[in-house]
């Protein structure tokens, strides 16, 4: 939610929220939006993407919720189990956004957009 609140304010745009709730290691049920998001395209922001679940989930209940496509997602962290790949090509999404924290990323999913974290990280350790 901060992660989601801080990128809303640097592009000047409202916060919309999923609520969810894990029923297993690979099992997500979104179940409510909270904040309007009818007839926009949604930003889906998350801290890693494993099993694709959490997304997917998002993604299905901002469409129930009138959100248009495509969506983009947001993502710190790209772990990318094998089953990302089947729930990310069943969803319409623009782009795939995610952080080089973890090696190999773009060898797991190749149409991430891989953004390096080298530059700030040695600003913040300077």
């Amino acid at each position: 939610m901060k992660l989601a609140e801080r990128y809303a304010a640097v592009l000047d745009l409202p916060v919309a929220v999923v609520r969810k709730a894990r029923l297993s290691g690979t099992e997500v049920r979104a179940d409510q939006v909270v904040g309007a998001v009818d007839g926009r395209a949604p930003v889906i922001v998350d801290d890693m993407i494993s099993t694709g679940a959490t997304i997917t989930a998002a993604a299905a209940v901002l469409a129930r919720a009138g959100a248009r496509e495509p969506m983009m997602i947001a993502a710190t962290q790209g772990v990318f189990s094998s089953a990302v790949t089947d729930a990310l090509g069943r969803m319409p999404v623009d782009r795939l956004l995610v952080t080089d924290t973890l090696p190999n990323v773009r060898r797991r999913l190749p149409f991430a957009e891989v953004i390096s974290v080298a530059e700030p990280l040695a600003v913040a350790l300077h």
